[in-house]
């Protein structure tokens, strides 16, 4: 085995073999591979681990980017499990999380991230069989979080133009407006 190389790059990423990689592995939820890459693709920050080329870890998070991040799909295949790669992609998730509060939920690795920081959920929540991480709020190192406001921005921004959306960037009345049966049953339109 090579060297393992971590990455926030999803441009390399082979999604087909992923995907056969996932279910060999009984990692597999069920999504094309369309789907998973649309799924990292539209995430905050999403990081993948490969060794020779293969992807071997997957860790992304989702975020306002501002005060709230939710980590979901953290795996890595099961010979390389025990060797530190997903504390590796965990930490690169946290680089960029910096001033948030941290969530996931897990099913069998509460211990693993208790390790890195986080604690179980007070009151014992449950959903489904998934045991509640409650969040870590991760410290700004050197004081200011780089300044948050205009990075958001940015991100949002270059989120906005490459899912092709082209209403309104600020507050009106209509997206503001309450929702109601008839205007929460539909999904807005991409024009």
């Amino acid at each position: 085995m090579g060297g393992i190389t971590y990455t926030t790059d999803l441009g390399g990423v082979d999604w087909e073999q992923l995907k056969a990689t996932l279910a060999a592995d009984d990692f597999d939820n069920g999504r094309t591979p369309a789907q998973l890459r649309e799924s990292f693709a539209n995430s905050f920050v999403a990081v993948v681990a490969s060794d020779g080329g293969r992807v071997i870890g997957t860790a992304r998070a989702l975020s306002d980017g501002v005060s709230n991040a939710y980590v979901v799909d953290v795996w890595t295949l099961s010979p390389y499990r025990g060797r530190g790669v997903a504390r590796a992609m965990m930490r690169m998730l946290e680089a960029r999380l910096a001033g948030q509060h941290v969530h996931l939920f897990t099913e069998t690795a509460v211990g693993f991230y208790k390790k890195l920081g986080f604690r179980e959920a007070a009151d014992g929540a449950e959903q489904g069989r998934r045991r509640v991480v409650e969040g870590r709020a991760l410290k700004v190192r050197g004081g200011e979080p780089r300044r948050l406001k205009e990075r958001t921005e940015l991100d949002t921004a270059a989120y906005l133009e490459r899912i092709g959306y082209r209403g309104p960037l600020e507050p009106t009345a209509e997206t503001l407006r309450p929702c109601t049966s008839r205007t929460c049953s539909r999904r807005p339109s991409r024009t």
